[in-house]
Order: C-alpha cells, then sequence, then structure tokens
C-alpha cells in the first residue's frame, strides 16, 4: 500500500513554562506583542496597532533586528504603558 511510504508529520513540542521574546521561525509568531502589531513585511518593519486617546492608530513602523522583538515590546511601554503583565489595551 502506498500510505505506508507517506512520510510522518513533524511533531513540535513546546514548553508551557517557557516566555520568548523572540519570533519563533518555524510558527512565525510567539511573543505577547503580536496582538498589538502587524506581521513584519519583507524588509522586516512592523506597524504599532495600538489606538491612542482620541481612537487613532499609532501606526509606528519599527525595525525587527534579527528575530528579537524587544524593540516593539520598548516601544509598547514607552510609548503606550503597556507591558506583557497589563490589561489588553488594544
Amino acid at each position: 500500500m502506498e500510505e505506508d511510504n507517506l512520510p510522518l508529520p513533524l511533531l513540535v513540542q513546546s514548553n508551557e513554562n517557557e516566555t520568548s521574546e523572540r519570533l519563533d521561525h518555524n510558527s512565525g509568531q510567539r511573543s505577547w506583542v503580536w496582538k498589538y502589531f502587524d506581521k513584519p513585511n519583507h524588509n522586516n518593519i512592523s506597524v504599532c496597532n495600538v489606538l491612542n486617546d482620541s481612537g487613532k492608530t499609532c501606526n509606528a513602523q519599527l525595525k525587527i533586528v534579527g528575530r528579537s522583538t524587544s524593540s516593539l515590546m520598548s516601544h509598547l511601554r514607552k510609548c503606550h504603558s503597556i507591558t506583557q503583565d497589563e490589561p489588553d489595551n488594544a
């Protein structure tokens, strides 16, 4: 039977206690910041979607260096007072 020769799907285990501040190149997005930013474009630029007090979107464009999301976290903390432990403001 031909089905016996099909490759098995790749299984990936995750550790629920693990926190990451980097992009997961396999699944695309793992960090908490992605609920506030668009997926990076081909130039690794991501756009902030947080609404300000007047209801306008921030639209700040931030460059992602390597796979680190630290610049995105810094923007959220400094410009919007949002941290991982804060309630959802987006």
